[in-house]
């Protein structure tokens, strides 16, 4: 009997046009709208290549055009006045630093990053240059050792060590979030197919209540059909976003699908609890079940990635209830950090909560009984 309700059940699940909009289409919809509105913003990390004209008139700048090459954010060309300004016109160049008795002018078409960026580093040079040539006007004669030591060492404090296989793009815990939602939505299929098994709510459960069958064997039919739906769902969204859409989630390993999988298993408790244990009609249960997604993805930040951070730092409990959170931040910790502990946390609180979702609903919807059908 288990088989067998299995069998159709998943065949109805892929079957209800509904049912695959919600789990599919829609999510990948939703996936394209959000690459479509700044996917392409991870690209504003990349500062390689800055290109910038450099017109020495009056062979001033020797020393200057040196120091300037050795930053190696820039592409620059040494090359005539003439030449510069063709080249700035033609968009091959972003700037034009123009040098003559040994003063710096900085020309520019229009603001942006890469031009605040050359304007800075010129900042810095010209600050260096002056401070050094105070220093031999008030002490020309002084040893300059230790000076020249200094000028020669550059002292890092910071590393950047994200790893070749992540992005510095803030927007990713948008995606992140968008797959958080996707898991939720399994509750609101789950919802529907407990109440296939109640006798007060569908023709369906009335007709299963009466059959020979026991209710938990068509329970967890239900669950292992609905488990086989949103799982394929949400990893066909991640393969699109990974590999159509050519977004950097990182590697789809099997970690990754470990949690996904499990939250999916917890999302559908979490549908089958709220069906089984709260009173009233399918669509009061679901509008139920809709409110409490919805703000469970807000705070995860898939409306503002802002509202994340701002809730949990002044509500920090969020974190380990808030079941979009759980989700997001388990991918977030998987994605950036080295460490495996925040990621097993949330995977293990995931786990935990679907477990006694499970086992509640279980109980509830053994004890449930009618007078009549």
């Amino acid at each position: 009997m288990f088989f067998r309700t299995f069998k159709y059940k998943v065949m109805r699940n892929f079957k209800q046009k509904q049912n695959i909009f919600w789990t599919l289409f829609f999510p990948i919809i939703l996936a394209t709208l959000f690459y479509a509105t700044f996917g392409n913003l991870q690209k504003l990390d990349t500062l390689d290549g800055v290109k910038v004209a450099i017109v020495d008139e009056d062979n001033s700048g020797e020393h200057f055009i040196k120091t300037f090459k050795d930053v190696n954010v820039f592409d620059s060309t040494v090359t005539s006045q003439s030449k510069a300004d063709t080249m700035m016109k033609d968009g091959k160049v972003t700037a034009i630093i123009n040098i003559k008795n040994s003063e710096v002018e900085l020309t520019i078409k229009e603001n942006g990053m890469s031009e605040t960026i050359v304007k800075t580093i010129l900042d810095k040079i010209s600050q260096t240059t002056s401070t050094v040539t105070n220093i031999y006007k008030i002490n020309p004669t002084g040893d300059k050792t230790n000076l020249n030591k200094l000028l020669g060492e550059q002292q890092s404090f910071t590393e950047d060590d994200i790893g070749e296989s992540k992005n510095n793009d803030p927007y990713t815990i948008f995606f992140f979030a968008l797959i958080a939602m996707t898991i939720l939505s399994a509750s609101m299929t789950s919802i529907y197919s407990v109440a296939d098994i109640q006798g007060n709510q569908t023709v369906i459960g009335a007709r299963q209540n009466i059959a020979p069958a026991s209710k938990l064997t068509l329970f967890g039919a239900s669950i292992a059909a609905d488990m086989v739906t949103q799982c394929f769902g949400t990893t066909m969204l991640l393969l699109y976003i990974k590999y159509i859409l050519n977004y950097n989630i990182g590697n789809i390993s099997g970690w990754l699908l470990l949690i996904c999988y499990l939250a999916i298993f917890a999302s559908i408790s979490l549908g089958n609890f709220v069906g089984v244990a709260c009173k009233g009609k399918i669509m009061v249960k679901s509008a139920i079940l809709n409110a409490i997604c919805l703000t469970s993805c807000g705070v995860a930040g898939l409306f503002a990635a802002q509202a994340k951070g701002a809730i949990e730092n002044k509500i920090p409990v969020i974190a380990y209830i808030n079941p979009a959170s759980l989700i997001s931040d388990g991918l977030i910790s998987l994605y950036y950090f080295d460490s495996m502990q925040m990621y097993f946390t949330r995977l293990a609180i995931l786990t935990g909560a679907g477990i006694v979702l499970f086992l509640t609903s279980c109980l509830i919807l053994r004890r449930q009984k009618y007078e009549s059908i």
